[in-house]
């Protein structure tokens, strides 16, 4: 993760920290110069909520990436068939 100062110092971005959430960050991605990714971490309860306000239902959800596979959590959705 860097920083948001880290990023304006080496972009020159200025970022309104107003308009984050908490979970936003930005991820550097690559060797140097790094090219930056902005991403949102949400917790078990945010996903919940997010996909309750869906028209969508899920049927399905994984862990994979990183070292042991689980870095990161997908959901899969299809649209209801009501």
């Amino acid at each position: 993760m860097v920083s948001w100062d880290e990023l304006e110092s080496r972009t020159g971005l200025s970022i309104d920290s107003s308009q984050l959430e908490p979970g936003d960050c930005i991820l550097s991605w690559g060797a140097e110069p790094p090219a930056y990714r902005y991403c949102h971490f949400i917790d078990s309860k945010e996903a919940g909520r997010l996909s309750s306000s869906l028209p969508l239902e899920q049927f399905d959800s994984y862990s994979a990436d990183g070292f042991t596979n689980s870095l990161n959590e997908y959901y899969l959705f299809q649209r209801s068939n009501g």
